[in-house]
């Protein structure tokens, strides 16, 4: 084996700029070389060790790596770099041994690096000669890379090293006293810069956050990322050591601009905090704990620091037990499914039916979704229920098949059943066992933020439905943040209309509004629209009039169990009003007139509020009849489209008449006699009623017919 002796005037250019010591024995040359310039090219940490074990020479590499400078290192044995509290020792002398005997090793060091903090690295020994003696030469990566305990990305340690190092500082803590702050941290708006600025932009601003904060904690505490956009920081406090300060340049080390974002990416974090001893649990507890508080920081709203209490740990002991009980539950079969019809007001006819879950409760009776499913959203608790409900539903459609009843029904999906790995498989295993039935009887409901967490993943199991005969109905549409281009790429057949939007429709103009939109848009991409909340025959007839024919809720029927379905379907009706609209459609410039009665009763709905609290009526809309809507509307785009008729002529005077009224009401109010104001409310009512049946008549009498859909 050659000699590695520090000869003069080596070739320069013998090693490429980006050299790799991977083969070591390129170091043995017999001609003229400084050991400075070798060093210099390659990437890997070079050290090399006298027979003796002490450290005779390095290059830049290795003190970058090391954290030290040449004079801390150099004459040192080999032990001074071994990091404390590990019984490693043993097994690096015994390699050194043999790569001195000619025999190379490799093998993993744990170092203190001169910062403080400990790092793992990968070593090759090879044995070589430095001055004419033995010498023992040491490749030297950064180990963080390929060890189990650090994170690939970032070079933290992860969940696995941070427990290790969280109990050993609680030893040392119970030994000689002091506090530990445990935090959790979890960036805020860190998705936008993924999906503006590109991953690799995201990977680097998570590495300069993990070296600014772990420069902020300093070598006696510790940082890690433990995945995402999470991260862990143990901040050892001296006795008496105010613990704000310090956690909130935390959160200043994520806002600062240094990390090079654009102002309009901003970038903050949710912070929650726990302190050892205070909280004397596990080192898994104390990291849970942290994680509740996290998540009660970000409920409150961004850039938040929340510490763990006794009111979290409640609810979370609650949690589990809530879970535990549900899956008792399901074994003990105390669910069961109620069903809740849907119709076509137009035609009179049911549709099919929602199936409902519900919990039989052995303690606290019959409970309904809000109750429970809340507790095992987040657990894979949801899948099992959702597997349940499918089972039970398509078990319920092949009973009523059996008694002559081809009924539809649809059945709500969580966000985490749907994107389960195994959904599609399940499910084509569930439609096997009824080969009966057609697919086409059982329909899907997801929340339309449930289809938009992962537009892709929907967008295929939807299509793998279609093509089974299984349809899709986007739920509470409108609550989310769809936009047009979501909504075009997801093949959902029906777009279900929110309640919160359906409940207050004759009374609220902004809602008229809002259902037009999605009945103009489901129009738009060829979907069928239904709404819920139907809760009045007033409600569903101007759906009706908007153009959406599809209706359930209480004023229809309440959810009902199975046995309760075809009693039920046998009774019902449609009301008369539906029947008297069913074969009439209003044009597009007839809107207007629609939303009037709308506006109408919004209008003395103020102002019956203002007689309620007998204030004056200070704005001048709600008295002055050319600022109402109505009145605007008369004397406007109305008279322009109607003036002609007679059934608008039948306007003038109730109207008329309403506004005289209250223009005294709005005086009485104004001279603090509100019981004088209040005897106006019966008269300011019927009054009310009468405008409002002469827009119906104005309504009817511009309504175009409808070819065969009336009632059967």
């Amino acid at each position: 084996m050659g000699r590695i002796i520090p000869l003069q005037g080596l070739a320069p250019g013998l090693l490429p700029e980006d050299a790799s010591l991977a083969r070591p024995e390129q170091f043995y040359q017999d001609s003229a070389a400084t050991y400075r310039h070798i060093f210099n090219v390659v990437r890997e940490g070079v050290l090399i060790y006298t027979w003796d074990g002490r450290l005779a020479e390095t290059n830049q590499a290795a003190l970058e790596l090391l954290g030290y400078s040449r004079q801390r290192l150099l004459g040192r044995q080999t032990r001074f770099l071994a990091a404390p509290g590990r019984k490693q020792l043993p097994g690096l002398f015994r390699a050194l041994r043999l790569a001195l005997a000619g025999r190379p090793q490799q093998l993993e060091f744990w170092i203190r690096h001169g910062q403080g903090h400990s790092l793992p690295l990968q070593l090759k020994l090879v044995r070589g000669e430095f001055g004419g003696q033995p010498a023992i030469i040491a490749l030297a990566r950064d180990g963080r890379q390929q060890s189990p305990h650090f994170d690939p990305l970032t070079g933290l340690p992860n969940r696995n090293l941070l427990g290790e190092r969280l109990r050993q500082e609680m030893g040392r803590i119970r030994k000689h006293g002091g506090r530990l702050a445990i935090a959790y941290l979890d960036l805020d708006g860190f998705k936008p810069i993924n999906d503006e600025l590109g991953h690799d932009i995201g990977d680097q601003v998570l590495r300069a956050l993990g070296q600014r904060l772990q420069g902020l904690i300093g070598p006696r505490g510790g940082v890690a990322r433990i995945g995402g956009d999470e991260f862990i920081c143990l901040l050892p406090l001296n006795p008496g050591e105010l613990h704000g300060p310090r956690l909130e340049l935390l959160l200043e080390a994520i806002t600062s601009p240094c990390l090079g974002l654009s102002p309009r990416l901003c970038l903050s974090g949710s912070l929650g905090v726990t302190f050892f001893p205070d909280d004397d649990e596990s080192p898994d507890v104390l990291l849970r704990h942290a994680d509740l508080a996290m998540y009660e920081a970000k409920r409150r709203g961004a850039n938040r620091i929340a510490y763990f209490d006794v009111a979290a740990a409640r609810r979370e002991s609650e949690l589990q037990q809530t879970r535990r009980a549900i899956r008792q539950g399901l074994q003990q079969q105390q669910f069961c499914l109620f069903y809740q019809p849907k119709v076509d007001m137009r035609r009179g006819t049911v549709v099919g039916l929602e199936a409902l879950i519900r919990w039989q409760h052995p303690e606290r009776g019959l409970l309904p979704p809000a109750a429970f499913l809340p507790a095992a959203e987040d657990d894979e608790l949801i899948v099992s229920i959702g597997e349940w409900t499918l089972k039970t539903a398509l078990a319920q459609i092949q009973s009523w098949w059996l008694q002559g009843l081809n009924l539809k029904v649809s059945v709500n999906l969580s966000a985490r059943h749907l994107h389960h790995p195994d959904f599609m498989g399940y499910l084509e295993r569930l439609l096997a066992d009824y080969p009966n039935l057609e697919p086409g009887q059982l329909e899907l409901e997801i929340l339309e933020t449930t289809a938009l967490e992962n537009t892709g993943r929907a967008r295929e199991i939807i299509n793998r439905c279609a093509k089974l005969g299984v349809g899709f109905s986007l739920d509470d549409f409108g609550t989310g943040y769809s936009s047009l281009a979501y909504l075009k790429t997801l093949p959902a057949t029906t777009l279900k209309i929110d309640q919160c939007f359906i409940r207050d429709i004759l009374h609220e103009p902004g809602e008229v509004a809002i259902v037009q939109g999605i009945i103009s848009l489901a129009r738009a991409f060829r979907q069928q629209v239904i709404a819920e909340g139907v809760e009045t025959a007033e409600c569903g007839a101007l759906l009706l009039q908007l153009g959406c024919d599809l209706a359930q809720g209480y004023g229809i029927a309440h959810p009902m169990p199975a046995e309760q379905v075809p009693g039920w379907l046998r009774t019902w009706r449609a009301p008369p009003l539906w029947q008297q609209l069913a074969d009439k459609h209003w044009a597009q410039e007839d809107h207007s007139l629609l939303a009037m009665g709308v506006e109408h009763r919004h209008w003395i709905k103020g102002i019956l509020e203002c007689i309620g609290t007998g204030q004056p009526l200070e704005d001048d809309s709600l008295f002055d009849p050319g600022l109402t809507r109505l009145g605007r509307w008369y004397e406007g785009r109305g008279r322009a489209l109607y003036g002609d008729s007679p059934e608008f002529a039948s306007l003038e005077t109730p109207l008329r008449q309403i506004h005289v009224t209250v223009q005294e009401i709005a005086e009485l109010l104004a001279r603090e006699q509100p019981e004088s104001a209040r005897q106006q409310v019966s008269a300011l009512e019927a009054q009310r009623d009468q405008v409002l049946a002469a827009l119906t008549r104005l309504q009817l009498r511009v309504a175009r017919p409808v070819q065969g859909s009336r009632l059967q």
